[in-house]
């Protein structure tokens, strides 16, 4: 669990002080949800990682999911500036969890109540004061095995620095809240600051196109770094694309992400109930069988052995919450600014 200064608490309390009491009593909460009938939700995904969800969700409900998706660096200003103007369209956000730590400090959460599922959640694993667990991403080293020889094959991250990798990388921009950032962090962290200027010299393609991966298929690059998600549903169809995903010898990146009830959210219990599925075991498998790590209990037993193996991989040291901003700030300074 993150560390909290007495300002954040501060803040969190008063907005527990702010929020409409939930009912206590589970049955209750569900009734009051579907006669809300809805819940919107800001997600970090063009829709289709989540959309079984979703449609699961109002089969057993009967309540629709509307769903804003978009990059995750896109929502804390949209969030930030729809309550600044009043409006409060929201009910719950998904995201990393340092982008819902910075929304809880700027006060833009409330309370998610009562979330009978958290006594699932594995252990070591803990909600925040504003925001719950609901799944882990991970990132390794996505080649084309078109232009990457098994003898050339990345085992280590520090392999990306070799000069015959010069101009065949693909990175998620790290400048901005995202994925790219996070890798930045880690591989400070991790490998220390020159790491980043020895990846600097190697002239990555530094992007936030979601065409990266036709790109890498295309063969215009050998190597990205990327979740685990594209090449398993390439897996599941067969394995017909020339990918190969590799997690180096010293582990994968991984960041954890929650979910959070917005502040003034207009359907606060249809947003409970749905926080309080994210963490069904029908949820965390459906997210698990796509390559997101789980966050509660007897998941990893009862996915497939090729999605097994990823999640028993080591992984990196985790960079702290950094309310400052330092690493978007130093990504600048080896990048260059936006």
């Amino acid at each position: 669990m993150m560390r909290f200064t007495r300002r954040f608490l501060v803040a969190a309390s008063f907005a527990a002080l702010a929020a409409p009491a939930f009912a206590v009593d589970w049955a209750q909460t569900t009734k009051a949800a579907q006669q809300e009938g809805v819940v919107v939700v800001y997600a970090t995904s063009s829709g289709d990682a989540f959309k079984p969800i979703f449609d699961l969700f109002r089969q057993r409900y009967g309540i629709r999911v509307d769903h804003v998706g978009g990059r995750g660096n896109e929502f804390p200003q949209r969030i930030r500036t729809e309550q600044i103007a009043g409006r409060y369209n929201g009910d719950v956000t998904i995201n990393g969890e340092g982008s819902l730590l910075a929304h809880a400090k700027d006060g833009n959460l409330q309370p998610f109540g009562t979330i009978p599922n958290l006594n699932r959640l594995l252990p070591g694993v803990r909600p925040d004061p504003l925001s719950v667990p609901v799944f882990f991403a991970h990132w390794g080293v996505l080649i084309n095995t078109r232009l990457v020889r098994p003898a050339d094959e990345p085992k280590s991250w520090r392999d990306l620095l070799d000069p015959k990798w010069r101009g065949k990388i693909i990175l998620d921009d790290p400048r901005v809240p995202s994925a790219g950032s996070g890798r930045f962090s880690s591989m400070r962290l991790n490998f220390g600051p020159q790491y980043e200027l020895a990846m600097r010299a190697q002239k990555p393609l530094i992007t936030m196109d979601t065409s990266a991966r036709r790109r890498l298929l295309l063969g215009e690059f050998a190597i990205m770094i990327d979740g685990y998600k594209f090449w398993l549903d390439d897996q599941q169809r067969g394995g017909r694309l020339p990918l190969k995903l590799i997690i180096p010898k010293e582990g994968a990146i991984s960041a954890r992400f929650d979910a959070a009830v917005l502040k003034r959210a207009p359907h606060p219990h249809a947003a409970q109930l749905f926080i309080n599925f994210l963490l069904s075991p029908e949820v965390q498998l459906l997210l698990a069988s796509r390559g997101s790590g789980p966050a509660t209990v007897g998941i990893v037993q009862k996915v497939p052995a090729n999605v097994r193996r990823l999640f028993s991989a080591p992984r990196l040291k985790i960079p702290p919450y950094d309310p400052t901003n330092a690493g978007l700030r130093q990504a600048r300074e080896v990048y260059g600014k936006l």
